[in-house]
């Protein structure tokens, strides 16, 4: 008797390729967590409004789909908001999320509006980063977090 791995692996796949409101849910749902749990890593532990502020920024990818432009928007103003209120101690380096509402607005929006938004977004992101004193010697690139001795 041959047993096939690939066949739960396949089925769900199938079975989830019909509903993709349901694997955004899923997905982006995994991600918000995650991305949550990485933050709890830091002394001192940052607030819990902190916390969920910083797993707010994926929830808007839960639009991707139907408003790629909107989830981009609001996705960019919680990144802005988090670095404006700097919640979580040792900031965290670059806006690695905003990323996924780029790739989901050149996914599913025209192309004159994903250019536009890209840049405008890849701006905006830059400034704030600029401002929050995130440069490229201060991170520490394999690790995703700011470099040893520096104060970002």
């Amino acid at each position: 008797m041959t047993t096939q791995v690939n066949a739960l692996p396949r089925a769900a796949q199938h079975w989830l390729a019909g509903r993709p409101r349901l694997t955004d849910v899923l997905w982006i749902g995994g991600l918000t967590v995650l991305d949550m749990v990485t933050v709890l890593d830091r002394t001192p532990r940052p607030p819990v409004w902190g916390v969920a502020l910083w797993g707010a920024q994926t929830v808007p990818l839960l639009w991707r789909r139907t408003r790629p432009a909107a989830a981009l928007a609001a996705m960019t103003a919680l990144y802005v908001l988090f670095q404006v209120l700097g919640p979580v101690p040792a900031k965290i380096p670059g806006p690695f999320l905003l990323m996924l509402g780029v790739y989901a607005l050149a996914r599913y929006a025209s192309v004159t509006v994903s250019v536009a938004l890209t840049l405008q977004n890849r701006v905006q992101a830059a400034l704030f980063a600029h401002r929050a004193g995130l440069t490229a010697d201060a991170v520490d690139v394999g690790s995703g977090r700011p470099a040893a001795g520096s104060d970002g």
